[in-house]
């Protein structure tokens, strides 16, 4: 009787529980290729490794114990070596499984780059917003709006996906985008990271659950008010008189005709590289990819008589709103004012061309606040601003560009709160540099 009321019991309590997760199945969904423990190969070497090196001294600890059967069943008090065994045996198993998991686990699928929708590149064009065109590298996936109103351009890193930049177009629309990220994400099991976003969707961001941290400026010029007979901007001037005494030539090349300058463009490309010494950068700055460059005009300054190109940039419009540039590139046997009187001539050809502002780009941690009431992550980008100048010229670049006298507008990343954030970081490095060791290249642009 009483053990009958007793089991009658629990079998009502698992009957409600049963009950309980079919209402809430909805709440429990199979993550795609997001196994529990999967482990990366990095980390199944180094457990490989440490397990190795514990049964060693294991048995370097019971050299002197005579091996027979009876050890793996003996139990007692003082039997070390039958219990080394017993858990040498239960890690080694443990180990297998978690290799055989993660081996399973892995062929989740991984977004690669896609086709660039016609809706996309339309929408690039109606921009008012230069970095927009960065989507057309050719190394994103694509959310687009049902009703191609806006998109969001990402890259899947494995274990993270990392937007860049504001969705392009309708406000609302990109809000929803936001979210739809997150949510592959989460489905993935996956990280999700929205890298170099304005002010504009802090709120969405916030909304989430995620941290929104400051990394740096982004400097724009007024070119309305810009000149260059300032004493800020002699350099500039007296490199463009320079190179007009001196017969070189400013020109803006169509992109139709950016087949009859590729070749040389190449050249140029090449042995500034062979310079810098350094891999080129991606996700969020362009490389030299002849499909790539071939959407948009080229400034370049020829050499006088032979005509041959010293200097060339590409040219970043944002719907004859904002003007930028991405790939500078200048022969390293050249004149040394190439660069000087190319960007001076450029910023008087598109305020010329009623652009209104220039866009001189991010300046890296520029900006963090060092106050000791600051968040730990601000506190940490303000010191890596100070004192990172061997690394990366960060406080080179800010003075670099605050000659312009720009207009600074502040640059986040939104990702996961505590020890996301030094994920985040790393994602995008990764995306960008390919790791550290192509962040620390000073030579890279």
């Amino acid at each position: 009787g009483l053990v009958g009321s007793e089991m009658c019991i629990r079998a009502r309590l698992l009957g409600l529980a049963a009950g309980t997760l079919w209402v809430f199945r909805a709440a429990f969904t199979r993550v795609d290729g997001a196994v529990p423990l999967r482990l990366g190969l990095g980390w199944f070497i180094s457990m490989a490794v440490l397990f190795g090196a514990l049964v060693w001294i294991g048995l370097l600890a019971y050299r002197h114990v005579e091996y027979r059967d009876a050890l793996w069943w003996q139990v007692s008090w003082s039997g070390d070596a039958s219990r080394f065994l017993r858990a040498s045996l239960a890690a080694a198993v443990v180990l297998g499984a978690l290799g055989l998991n993660s081996l399973l686990g892995a062929r989740g699928s991984r977004h690669g780059p896609d086709a660039i929708p016609d809706a996309v590149r339309r929408l690039v064009v109606t921009s008012p917003t230069s970095e927009a065109n960065i989507a057309l590298l050719g190394d994103k996936s694509f959310l687009l709006d049902p009703g191609e109103h806006a998109f969001l351009a990402f890259a899947d890193t494995g274990s993270a996906l990392v937007s860049h930049g504001d969705p392009v177009g309708d406000e609302a629309a990109g809000a929803r985008l936001l979210w739809r990220l997150r949510e592959m994400a989460d489905r993935e099991g996956k990280r999700a990271v929205f890298y170099a976003v304005s002010p504009k969707y802090a709120p969405t961001f916030l909304d989430m659950g995620l941290a929104v941290v400051k990394f740096g400026e982004v400097a724009r010029v007024d070119l309305v008010a810009f000149t260059l007979e300032v004493p800020a901007m002699k350099d500039f001037r007296h490199a463009k008189n320079r190179a007009a005494r001196e017969g070189y030539r400013f020109e803006i090349v169509p992109a139709a005709d950016f087949a009859t300058i590729a070749a040389e463009l190449k050249s140029v490309s090449d042995a500034w590289l062979r310079q810098k010494q350094g891999k080129e950068k991606t996700f969020s700055l362009g490389s030299f990819d002849e499909t790539y460059l071939a959407n948009f005009d080229t400034a370049v300054l020829r050499a006088p008589e032979t005509g041959r190109i010293v200097a060339f940039a590409n040219l970043l419009k944002g719907a004859q709103v904002e003007l930028s540039v991405d790939l500078m590139r200048y022969l390293p046997d050249g004149p040394n004012f190439a660069m000087d009187a190319l960007f001076g001539e450029l910023m008087l050809w598109g305020k010329t061309q009623g652009f209104r502002w220039f866009n001189l780009g991010a300046a890296p941690f520029s900006g963090s606040e060092t106050h000791a009431l600051a968040s730990p992550w601000q506190r940490i980008g303000g010191f890596v601003y100070e004192h990172g100048e061997d690394v990366y010229h960060f406080e080179g670049l800010r003075s670099f560009k605050q000659k312009f006298r720009p207009v600074w507008t502040p640059n986040y990343i939104a990702c996961a709160r505590g020890l996301g954030v030094a994920h985040a970081f790393m994602d995008a490095n990764l995306l960008i540099s390919g790791g550290v060791k192509g962040l620390m290249r000073k030579g890279d642009a």
